[in-house]
């Protein structure tokens, strides 16, 4: 009997807890904006008759950041049920550099 009243109990507790458990909803979220670049010219020697003469074609590849001029971010977003009819939202966001991971925003969140 007391083993009964024990698990009722319990029982009783575990269905409170749940409905006394308010939904919680965090998103994490961003936006990369990188791109690679190609440059391709003619190193030599520049003349002011001549212009650019002599020397030969180089190549360069490399990560450009900020190709929409967006910047990358990244985020989290959330709502809390407070009861009642009752919710606090938040967003927090920080900016940073693609190609070499620094904070962007002068450091800002």
């Amino acid at each position: 009997m007391k083993l009964t009243r024990t698990l009722l109990a319990g029982a009783i507790l575990a269905g409170m807890a749940g409905a006394a458990h308010a939904e919680t909803s965090v998103t994490l979220y961003g936006v990369v904006d990188l791109g690679l670049t190609y440059q391709r010219g003619k190193v030599g020697t520049t003349d002011s008759n001549r212009g650019l003469y002599g020397g030969d074609y180089r190549s360069r590849i490399g990560m450009s950041d900020g190709i929409q001029n967006n910047g990358s971010r990244w985020g989290l977003r959330g709502v809390e049920d407070l009861g009642d009819g009752l919710s606090a939202v938040f967003t927090l966001e920080s900016g940073f550099t693609a190609n070499n991971g620094n904070r962007s925003q002068g450091g800002r969140m």
